[in-house]
């Protein structure tokens, strides 16, 4: 009898979304057309494809964090309850699964000092404006609050059918960042996967 493989599951499963919003960001570039109130529909078609983009990428960023966890040892199952018989400690898993949060927290936890070396932050405002731009309370991403970001992404986007403004290098990054964490922990799998954006965004993850 065939047995599913829970990591080739979520393998694939991060393999296909990325494919997805990828697919997603190209059909949003070429649907750009003025608003005309007479005719909403294409505004409305555009906008739900925006949402579905920012959901994607929060919930494929979760996917592939706890992925990684697998692959590093960690259940990624929440604690039922732990009998102790004649000192040894037995830990009895939920079928729930752990929070984003937590996942966050555990693979930070489990990360080399220089997880992140050669990143590059996003500076929004990197010149001196009297406006200063930000997105959900950040007015840069940093590789390392950037999985932060994303678990924000991920909670406004699944929850409330509303944009915030994005701008496409947001986006950007937000896609090339989950792209080079799997690039970074799986190789084989995701050789093939490219970077998108322009030159100031691509060149934030060029080694």
């Amino acid at each position: 009898m065939f047995k599913i493989n829970q990591q080739d599951s979520y393998i694939f499963l991060v393999k296909e979304n990325v494919a997805l919003v990828k697919k997603l960001i190209d059909q949003s570039k070429k649907r750009v057309t003025p608003f005309n109130p007479n005719n909403t529909e294409p505004f409305y078609r555009s906008r739900a494809q925006h949402l579905q983009t920012m959901s994607l990428l929060g919930l494929t960023c979760e996917h592939l964090l706890k992925l990684t966890l697998l692959k590093r040892g960690y259940s990624i199952n929440e604690v039922d309850y732990i009998k102790t018989k004649n000192k040894k400690a037995k830990i009895k898993y939920a079928d729930k699964t752990i929070s984003f949060k937590k996942a966050i927290q555990l693979f930070k936890k489990s990360n080399p000092n220089d997880y992140f070396k050669g990143l590059k932050v996003y500076d929004f405002n990197p010149h001196d404006v009297k406006y200063e731009y930000s997105y959900l309370g950040y007015k840069k991403i940093n590789p390392q609050t950037c999985l932060n970001l994303i678990q924000k992404i991920r909670n406004n986007y699944i929850h409330k059918a509303d944009s915030h403004s994005e701008w496409n290098g947001i986006i950007w990054y937000v896609f090339d960042y989950i792209v080079w964490l799997a690039k970074k922990e799986f190789p084989q799998q995701f050789k093939t996967e490219k970077f998108i954006g322009n030159e100031e965004i691509t060149g934030l993850f060029k080694q």
